[in-house]
């Protein structure tokens, strides 16, 4: 497979993934990086030829497994691009406020909630076989909100409390020096290379992945109140709300306002010889009300 069909081949394993993630299926085998033994090869530690438990079935080329699981198909995609580019050199595109966090905001926030799901999820101190994980995530917050110099003795103290003293200092140091290897890396300005080009070095996570890793709900999201580590539908109704309280604020009338405030003013009851109680029971009844529902 060349380099650029990576994006693709990524996007490929989540969706398996997340369709066998019911079954039992592993996250981290999504990542590229983890190579699989491929039947007929041969371990070079024990000389054992690998085999098959089950027979192998119907073999896919990549694309035509790409165009079937994916939602578009690779010609699909790349007609959607060249759309976008026309629009874009058109000018067609319109330009939209940012509203994406800077690094260390994003990573404030993120730290507060994890601190937030901790307590309301076991109450205090990591339970055994949940510290490495929680701890993984808080650690690289702490490498972008202190000093290089800081992130060790931060960590330390962090491990201290999260696990109730079941870590040692020699524990965590084992546990997270890659953490603290790189946020100290990134303090000395050093850059590691990703995809092709320079990039810091400490560890970068996709909000959905955190969500993944904790098997965040959203019965926890809304009893936490989270802002930022939460799913699809519950952001899209934060922005709702957002966007509902900044017209409030702006002077802007609620709809069931606006309506009620025009129907006094018409007064639509009179001209059909009715009262207002009679006239409102009707339209709460009415076929026609049922049917618009």
């Amino acid at each position: 497979m060349p380099r650029a069909a990576l994006p693709r081949w990524r996007a490929c394993q989540q969706v398996l993934y997340a369709t066998l993630r019911h079954l039992g299926a592993d996250r981290l085998a999504t990542d590229a990086a983890r190579v699989l033994r491929l039947v007929g090869t041969v371990n070079g530690r024990s000389g054992t030829a690998v085999e098959a438990i089950l027979p192998v079935g119907q073999v896919w080329d990549f694309d035509p497994l790409a165009d079937e699981i994916l939602p578009l198909a690779r010609a699909e995609l790349v007609a959607l691009r060249l759309e976008r580019a026309k629009r874009r050199a058109d000018g067609r595109t319109a330009l939209r406020p940012s509203r994406h966090l800077t690094v260390a905001s994003l990573w404030e926030l993120r730290l507060s909630e994890l601190q937030r799901l901790r307590a309301h999820r076991w109450f205090g101190p990591l339970p055994e076989g949940q510290r490495d994980v929680w701890m993984l995530l808080t650690g690289t917050a702490v490498g972008y909100l202190v000093p290089g110099s800081l992130v060790r003795r931060e960590i330390m103290t962090l491990a201290h409390e999260a696990t109730g003293g079941w870590w040692s200092e020699t524990e965590t140091q084992a546990r997270m020096s890659a953490v603290i290897g790189r946020a100290e890396r990134a303090a000395r300005g050093e850059k590691i290379e990703h995809r092709g080009r320079l990039v810091d070095p400490r560890y970068r996570f996709q909000t959905e992945t955190i969500i993944d890793l904790l098997g965040i709900t959203e019965a926890e999201m809304r009893a936490c109140d989270f802002r930022q580590l939460v799913s699809p539908e519950i952001r899209r109704e934060h922005r709702r709300l957002d966007e509902e309280r900044r017209r409030r604020a702006a002077g802007a009338t609620p709809r069931s306002t606006y309506e009620a405030d025009a129907l006094s003013r018409a007064k639509p009851w009179e001209a059909e010889g009715v009262s207002r109680a009679t006239w409102y029971r009707q339209r709460e009844t009415s076929p026609c009300r049922c049917m618009v529902a």
